[in-house]
């Protein structure tokens, strides 16, 4: 079963379909972008990135989500999408291209975009949240950069994560497992409150605040980040492992007892 956590209905993937990479494009870094297949009637929040060319399938987890039933509206399909970068003259084996979705007034998006190609995704590839439901991530650890490629456009993708502490108040904070891209010579994407994770009623009784610590291919051991944590105002918050099945769903945990 999914979690509940007030509008918004949550569920795990750790299955995902390739979009590009930058192999052969000679960058000094490695660097290969992937799309999310959500659990039925599940939505994606924005495509991952990884350091390398490794496949992520079984190895690392996104954050879906779905309107909670009898709830009001909390999330939506962007009315439209920006470019913000492709693979032009990089010399990649693949071309590719990525774009940030432009979300109805009152919703936010929670990260970039890649397709194959240059033309724009389709209007269900993601979904945007409503912005009181969401909160600035921070964007630390950095994909894939474009230095060395050759290629026309210049760019840096980075991994949208949750900050190392959220506000005082006992929320869910729930990192999307999606990336930003950061443009020479533009506004930054956490400028213009285009980091956005989500923040949401956490769960009554024992609080889950971590997926399983799945690793980003080629991160060399870097955590996808907390993909899942609350705070009840103290510096130290009360941590577990979420238990993830392979459809999605999340495995019931009682107490500290093991998953049954």
């Amino acid at each position: 079963m999914a979690m509940v956590l007030g509008d918004v209905e949550v569920a795990f993937t750790t299955t995902f379909t390739f979009r590009w990479s930058d192999e052969n494009s000679g960058a000094h870094r490695d660097g290969g972008f992937w799309h999310p297949l959500p659990p039925r009637g599940f939505h994606a929040l924005g495509s991952l990135g990884c350091p390398s060319y490794d496949d992520p399938n079984g190895e690392v987890v996104a954050v879906c989500v779905r309107q909670a039933a009898d709830r009001p509206a909390a999330r939506a399909g962007p009315v439209d999408y920006r470019w913000i970068y492709d693979s032009t003259e990089t010399g990649s084996a693949t071309s590719g291209s990525i774009w940030r979705p432009v979300p109805p007034s009152g919703y936010a998006p929670l990260g970039d975009v890649c397709v194959a190609g240059f033309d724009k995704p389709g209007p269900s590839q993601v979904v945007c949240v409503r912005t009181d439901l969401t909160t600035p991530g921070s964007t630390s650890v950095i994909v894939w950069h474009t230095e060395g490629s050759g290629g026309t456009f210049q760019a840096s993708m980075a991994q949208i994560s949750a900050p190392a502490r959220a506000d005082g108040q006992a929320k869910a904070v729930i990192a999307p497992g999606s990336f930003v891209t950061y443009v020479p010579h533009t506004p930054s994407p956490a400028m213009n409150g285009e980091t956005q994770i989500l923040r949401l009623p956490p769960l009554p009784g024992p609080w889950p605040v971590m997926p399983p610590p799945l690793a980003l291919p080629g991160a060399g051991g870097t955590q996808v980040g907390r993909a899942l944590e609350t705070n009840r105002g103290s510096p130290r918050a009360d941590r577990r492992s979420i238990p993830v099945a392979a459809d999605g769903r999340l495995l019931v945990i009682g107490g500290d007892d093991e998953p049954c």
